[in-house]
């Protein structure tokens, strides 16, 4: 029979070390509970705080209701005014603003016709200044003006303020001037600021809009607009982001390839533009060789601009060719805040000048002249070169009187450049005494 085997009993160590762990876990399990305890408890509060903040939020939001509903109408019309109100230690941001409708559908009172807007919405916004409600609490209500609100001799205009494919622009500025007259207005998410019970007279509306230019390429958007009585007029103004346009030159020597040209002016032409239709920019001086005259500012046009050389309508090419654009550069497709470059054909004149010999001048003086309507002055005299030809001969289209002079004898002529493969030859035999100035 075998022995009974010894028992061994855990040492004290053993023990204690059993004991320490147990209690370690025990701990670590209480603070398990009082930091889910401690975040519940803390949640609470955070949620018991936020309800307090939007409760207060709510009622000053119905307060300043009542506040503006105690106004008279005529206070009302257009009114903005945010101000800070501290309650409980908190300061709270409270907004208040009207907005005119057409009727209680809520439908923006920006058409022309012969009925006024007849409601005021009122909208109050109340914030904490610290955010601690998240969101911003709103109150709304509608106003009917009593009778007599709109006197004798007033109306109600509406601006409308859109980009170039009809949407809105909101949160854009509008002020009003005229007779007794000075009101400001905020567009709304439809793009309209309402100006009821304002005189029926001529009235300056303006636009604050940074970045932005109107169909003119102004960004000092004014507009003239003449209010009429007892009815509602609309004025729409399109702006959008400007566009630019590089125009460089080239000139084409009768059946040589096209090469880089100089032009003392340039225009850029829409239908839509104020009249005359076209911008033009006209330089003090210009380069022998060539150069680029720029366009900034420009509003971008779904049709785009046709681009030339020149300052006057006899420059313009479709004076000429209505299609010309169709086999000639020149035609820009813009796009808003775009910048795009051109090269256009200035058409040569083509001269050979002569002596009275009938051999070819170097060095004779050539004066080119416009003679269409408006077209400027006389362009910077020339001197021929050993062909009797003008070194730089692209001149823009038009007429032109030309007159040669060399060893105190002359010619001239009558030049119509009106293609873009320029003049044929004229031949300038100088046998005439004199000289052209």
């Amino acid at each position: 029979m075998r022995p009974f085997s010894r028992i061994r009993r855990p040492s004290l160590r053993s023990q204690r070390g059993g004991i320490l762990i147990e209690v370690m876990f025990a701990a670590l399990a209480l603070a398990a509970v009082s930091t889910a305890v401690f975040s519940g408890v803390e949640g609470a509060v955070k949620t018991a705080t936020k309800n307090r903040v939007r409760s207060i939020a709510a009622t000053l939001a119905e307060q300043d209701q009542e506040r503006m509903r105690s106004f008279k109408a005529t206070a009302l019309s257009n009114f903005r005014e945010t101000r800070t109100v501290t309650v409980g230690g908190v300061p709270y941001t409270v907004t208040s603003s009207t907005q005119w409708l057409r009727d209680s559908s809520g439908t923006i009172s920006c058409t022309n016709d012969s009925s006024a807007a007849s409601y005021l919405k009122l909208v109050s916004t109340v914030t904490p200044v610290d955010g601690r409600t998240g969101s911003p609490v709103t109150s709304t209500s509608l106003l009917t003006p009593p009778n007599g609100a709109f006197a004798p001799g007033q109306g109600t205009l509406a601006v409308l303020v859109t980009d170039r494919a009809g949407n809105p622009r909101p949160g854009l500025t509008v002020n009003l001037t005229g007779p007794s007259t000075a009101l400001s207005d905020t567009t709304n998410e439809a793009g309209c600021a309402v100006f009821p019970m304002v005189p029926a007279a001529t009235h300056t509306v303006t636009v604050a809009a940074t970045g932005l230019v109107d169909r003119s390429g102004s960004s000092n958007i004014s507009d003239s607009v003449d209010v009429v009585d007892g009815a509602t007029t609309l004025d729409t103004i399109e702006l959008e982001v400007p566009s630019t346009i590089n125009v460089s030159f080239a000139t084409k020597v009768l059946s040589a390839d096209p090469v880089p040209a100089a032009a003392r002016a340039a225009s850029v032409a829409n239908p839509n533009l104020p009249s005359p239709g076209r911008k033009s920019t006209t330089l003090s001086s210009w380069p022998a060789s060539s150069n680029t005259i720029s366009f900034a500012t420009l509003y971008p046009f779904t049709g785009g601009y046709g681009t030339f050389a020149g300052d006057c309508a006899a420059n313009d090419p479709t004076t000429y060719d209505a299609n010309y654009y169709t086999a000639n550069a020149g035609l820009v497709a813009v796009t808003p805040g775009g910048t795009f470059n051109v090269t256009v054909r200035v058409p040569a004149v083509n001269l050979a000048v002569k002596n009275s010999s009938g051999v070819l001048l170097q060095n004779a003086r050539v004066f080119v002249t416009p003679l269409d309507s408006g077209c400027g002055s006389t362009y910077p005299t020339q001197l021929t070169n050993a062909s009797g030809a003008l070194p730089s001969p692209g001149y823009p289209f038009g007429r032109y009187f030309i007159c040669a002079d060399g060893n105190n004898r002359r010619a001239f002529a009558t030049v119509n450049n009106f293609t873009a493969a320029g003049t044929a030859t004229t031949t300038l035999t100088l046998s005439t005494s004199g000289v052209c100035a």
